[in-house]
């Protein structure tokens, strides 16, 4: 009699394995189905959120075209009409992309035209509704700069201290202008009398900013107040 050849490891696993396969088909058949399905739709999605990105920049990359053109504009009337555009524009991209860049962008023009047109509070309005809502984008710290200064020329000092403190707080390790904001900081200070709190500003100038060109300000704020018998 013929004793059968016994499997080899490796027979036995391609066999457990076929087993496997033959037992569970439905089950993989499913999760085939499934990844093909995921990877189609991640596919659709990617291109739909490609487009939509694209899009969007280039819409506000037209409007920043036109608020250019407006800040050079003479013509009353052609003003007024490329104002009402750009406000209209602004507002449908960010209802229509809120989430995308292209919002971001559209609040940094709306508050930059509030701002040319002295309207301090819709001007601070927009650069704070982008940083609140951006707050991890490299416009965010700009914006606030932005708001800051409109509320020095709308002459409120303390809110404008507040916006700088807010800058030197949540973005001093990413922002390329704390040295200036903190310059600011204390120059507000002063206009306070608050010249504690304004040298403190300035020696945190000096001990962490030091080859800073506001840096160097800073310490002539130091030797002025002192001088006058501030400190």
């Amino acid at each position: 009699m013929h004793k059968p050849q016994e499997e080899t490891p490796k027979q036995k696993i391609l066999n457990q394995l076929s087993n496997f396969i033959q037992h569970n088909r439905i089950i993989l058949l499913v999760l085939l189905i499934a990844i093909v399905v995921g990877v189609i739709t991640f596919a659709v999605v990617s291109e739909i959120v490609g487009k939509r990105l694209g899009d969007s920049t280039y819409m506000v990359e037209q409007v920043q075209k036109d608020f250019d053109s407006w800040l050079i504009e003479e013509s009353e009337e052609q003003k007024q009409a490329l104002e009402d555009f750009i406000l209209d524009e602004t507002e449908n991209i960010i209802n229509t992309y809120p989430r995308l860049y292209a919002a971001q962008r559209s609040r940094l023009i709306r508050g930059n035209l509030f701002f040319e047109k002295e309207r301090w509070e819709e001007s601070v309005d927009e650069f704070v509704l982008l940083a609140d809502t951006f707050p991890q984008s490299y416009l965010a710290p700009i914006s606030l700069v932005n708001a800051a200064v409109a509320l020095e020329e709308d002459g409120d000092t303390a809110k404008a201290i507040e916006f700088y403190q807010r800058i030197g707080d949540e973005y001093r390790d990413s922002f390329a202008g704390i040295p200036e904001v903190l310059f600011s900081l204390g120059r507000l200070h002063e206009q306070q009398n608050d010249y504690a709190s304004a040298q403190e500003v300035y020696e945190d100038l000096e001990d962490n900013f030091s080859s800073s060109n506001w840096t160097k300000l800073a310490r002539n704020r130091i030797i002025k107040m002192k001088v006058d018998g501030k400190i």
